[in-house]
């Protein structure tokens, strides 16, 4: 990487550098927290929270990253902000899971909707793919999906 001495631009590495260590340190505190879960360590935290609000900061937190890549991000017109109830730290997680797979195999796009459905509110995620990813939709799902491709 050459060095460069223009401090605005130093200023924005800076910036990309501190926000990329913040969430390094929220993933390993997640993991953290999902071990002891899983160990009954731990209990999940069930609150309030606004999973529109959660959403677009989760995703505004990769926004350099997704500038670097390309993808467009396509949020609904209209919030529906409703509250659900959820683990905050858990669903953070979950969210930042999508956000790092957009990342990683969007080409050029992601559209985030969300609908209701019955007493449900339902969350949506649509990306194209770029056309060099081999993504095994069938293990999506899978705990040791990582692991087994």
């Amino acid at each position: 990487m050459d060095a460069t001495t223009d401090q605005t631009e130093r200023a924005r590495y800076l910036s990309i550098i501190e926000n990329s260590v913040k969430r390094l340190i929220e993933m390993a505190d997640h993991f953290y927290n999902l071990a002891r879960i899983e160990t009954n360590q731990k209990e999940i935290t069930l609150t309030s929270v606004s999973l529109a609000s959660l959403v677009e900061e989760n995703y505004l937190s990769y926004y350099e990253q997704l500038e670097e890549k390309n993808i467009e991000l396509h949020f609904p017109e209209q919030i529906m902000d409703r509250q659900i109830i959820a683990d905050p730290l858990m669903l953070t997680r979950v969210i930042q899971n999508i956000v790092q797979n957009i990342i990683r195999y969007a080409k050029t796009k992601a559209v985030i909707h969300y609908r209701n459905e019955d007493d449900y509110i339902v969350f949506i995620v649509k990306n194209d793919i770029k056309p060099d990813s081999k993504v095994a939709v069938e293990k999506v799902f899978m705990r040791d999906w990582s692991a087994s491709v």
